[in-house]
């Protein structure tokens, strides 16, 4: 190959400029005049529907005549000038037509390169080429195709491609994807506001010594939302044959040269037609064009029963979702639950009323609301929370499916338990053993929070350790995947109880993607996506610095606490940032201790992280340290069982609505 001459043309490509100043005719939309009549109206050319602006004969604005003809099969088609139309999009300024490839193939007989380019002039119309559905699309195995304002005027817009490809590159075969990568072929983007273009190709670069394999090169502007490409598009003429040497390419269209600021001013501001529509910029940087406001559909160009009239949104389910009672409004409508069921219609189904005992909600989990209720388990009146699904559709249930089986697994004095499950409903629910106290979030940073010693914060961060290191124990690790202090729930005498397994996974060579807490979560997760034991680590790291510190670890005013604790322990300042609750009992040494500990669960890489088994024997070494005192102001209050109306035997719920069956887990404990 002539190396030298692709140098030269790569060259001139790459320093190639963009000078775009042609100028169109200010376009305004005339009054009703002829487009008032019958025959305007609802106007179609074979499939393709023809809106105002855009009409056939009178029926047009200027600049939007269009043609209706039929072809050599009599079938009708759309015209712009000599190009068919495909479809007219109003909303976003669009007319997609057929434009002609440009192709460069070698002719054996004559033993020379035949070249079929192709332009089109745009000047003094409303449209343009579309910057943002079009691409420079060129197809060949030895091929430099430019595309550019003029073949001889490097003062015009020009760029191009170059391709090149070989059947013997079969060890890097292109179409794995369908994608252009350059092997045969290239897309490359226009700028915005072209308004005229003309392809031709680099002569040196041809297929006269390749012609039994690739004898044809192919280059048009044209829509690339659907094209892929294959190696038959080079080997093959399918590609110029497909759509009879065309190819769909997507005009953008708008009205005058003004935007809408300037053009509301002006007589014969198109956009003035309904008050139910409004005017947006061209994307093309110039002119503007109509939308109907958000709940009207029409024509924003018409005025009357074809302008922009009201959308009865409960006509159309699958645009307008709506799980409950759906009522049409002017522009909008209502969706709601109806009488006997509650929830946001709008995002979820509507889920039955429960009787007034069961309507405490009293946590919300990572995939569903929390209850509580009282059950008869033997004449015993026992406090008990339900866990119902939030959206009722077959991935939730899944989700709690599996949130079932884990916990099936788990037998721990600090691990919430399992009781039993509902299954029938459409919310399927589950039963776990209530805990009073609230969570440790709530210890540290509710608004009447009690002092809280640091011998209760060892012993916290003690027994919630050794849950996790129950966890990952095997013969089934399970990974929490959303240690936080929402998830440590609190007993009586603040024993630590861990809870919402919705994050967990199984180590059974299937990961779940897990939902954790920013703050909490590992930066080495967010980076891989895979959990794993070292991920729960780094969050109950992040855990016990917060019970060090009574800081929660993102807070808009200041640092992630992560940040702060490692410059404080830099700077030998950790005292400084520890809780004052725990400052001044005179136990420095051991706090030292655990925030050295802290610091080694928050080490990054991973790897260098202490296991949970190892972290729950250090906390239970310092915590032999420190010994404990519940006094009056960390004591918690005794909580009364309040009457919910509901009486439960150890098999059945019945409540005022309907009786359903309670499966109480027998399985072996781990």
């Amino acid at each position: 190959m002539p190396s030298q001459g692709v140098f030269a043309a790569l060259l001139c490509l790459s320093s190639a400029l963009a000078v775009l100043g042609q100028a169109g005719t200010v376009h305004a939309l005339p009054p009703y005049g002829d487009i008032g009549r019958a025959e305007c109206q609802n106007m179609t050319c074979g499939e393709v529907t023809i809106p105002y602006p855009f009409g056939i004969g009178n029926c047009s604005a200027p600049g939007f005549h269009l043609s209706c003809k039929q072809n050599e099969d009599g079938i009708l088609k759309l015209f712009l000038g000599r190009v068919e139309v495909l479809n007219i999009s109003l909303p976003l300024g669009q007319i997609k037509v057929m434009h002609h490839i440009s192709s460069s193939c070698y002719n054996a007989e004559s033993g020379r390169m035949e070249y079929n380019d192709w332009h089109w002039n745009l000047t003094g119309t409303p449209y343009v080429f579309s910057h943002i559905g079009n691409m420079f699309t060129v197809l060949g195995c030895r091929t430099l195709a430019y595309i550019g304002g003029s073949k001889n005027n490097a003062n015009t817009y020009t760029s191009g491609c170059v391709t090149m490809w070989s059947p013997s590159y079969n060890e890097m075969d292109p179409t794995d994807d369908g994608s252009c990568s350059g092997m045969g072929c290239c897309q490359t983007a226009i700028p915005k506001g072209l308004k005229y273009y003309r392809v031709w190709f680099y002569p040196v670069l041809n297929t006269s010594d390749i012609y039994e394999s690739c004898r044809c090169s192919y280059a048009v502007l044209m829509d690339s939302s659907n094209f892929r490409f294959s190696t038959q598009d080079l080997t093959t003429s399918e590609f110029n044959d497909t759509f009879d040497g065309r190819q769909p390419l997507v005009l953008e269209w708008a009205i005058g040269q003004d935007n809408c600021s300037v053009a509301r001013t002006k007589e014969g501001f198109a956009c003035d037609k309904s008050s139910n529509s409004e005017c947006f910029d061209a994307a093309t940087g110039r002119g503007y064009i109509c939308n109907c406001t958000k709940g009207f559909q029409g024509n924003p160009y018409l005025r009357g029963a074809d302008g922009c009239q009201d959308i009865n949104e409960c006509n159309y389910p699958k645009n307008y979702t709506c799980f409950g009672k759906c009522e049409n409004k002017i522009g909008t409508f209502n969706c709601y639950c109806p009488s006997g069921t509650q929830g946001n219609a709008s995002l979820e189904a509507c889920q039955k009323v429960l009787t007034t005992g069961a309507r405490l909600a009293i946590g919300e989990g990572a995939h569903g609301a929390v209850f509580k209720a009282i059950l008869d388990v033997g004449g015993t009146a026992t406090a008990v929370a339900v866990k119902r699904c939030k959206v009722i559709d077959k991935a939730r249930t899944t989700e709690f499916v599996h949130e079932l089986v884990i916990l099936c697994q788990i037998r721990h004095p600090h691990v919430v338990k399992l009781l039993g499950c509902c299954l029938q409903f459409e919310a399927p629910m589950l039963v776990y053993e209530y805990v009073p106290n609230g969570d440790l979030e709530k210890l540290l940073h509710g608004s009447h929070r009690p002092r809280v010693t640091l011998a209760t914060r060892l012993r916290i961060a003690k027994e919630s350790a050794e849950a996790l290191a129950h966890l990952h124990s095997p013969p089934h690790p399970i990974r929490h995947g959303d240690v936080k202090p929402d998830n440590i729930l609190l007993g009586e005498g603040f024993i630590v109880k861990v809870s919402d397994f919705g994050c967990s996974t199984i180590d059974d060579n299937t990961q779940v993607v897990p939902k954790g807490t920013f703050g909490y979560l590992d930066p080495e997760f967010i980076l891989n996506n895979h959990l794993t034991d070292k991920n729960d680590v780094y969050s109950f790291g992040v855990v016990l610095l917060e019970l060090l510190t009574g800081m929660k670890p993102l807070v808009k005013e200041r640092k992630n606490l992560t940040v702060i604790f490692q410059n404080s322990r830099r700077d030998g300042t950790v005292h400084e940032i520890l809780d004052p609750d725990i400052v001044d009992e005179g136990s420095r040494e051991v706090i030292h201790q655990a925030a050295e500990l802290a610091s080694q669960c928050i080490a990054v890489p991973g790897e260098s992280r202490p296991a949970m088994e190892l972290v729950a024997a250090e906390l239970r070494r310092l915590v032999d340290l420190v010994p404990e005192c519940l006094t009056a102001s960390t004591s918690p209050k005794v909580l009364r069982l309040t009457n919910m109306e509901t009486r439960t035997s150890s098999r059945y719920i019945t409540t005022q609505i309907e009786t359903t069956e309670l499966a109480i887990m027998n399985e072996e404990p781990r």
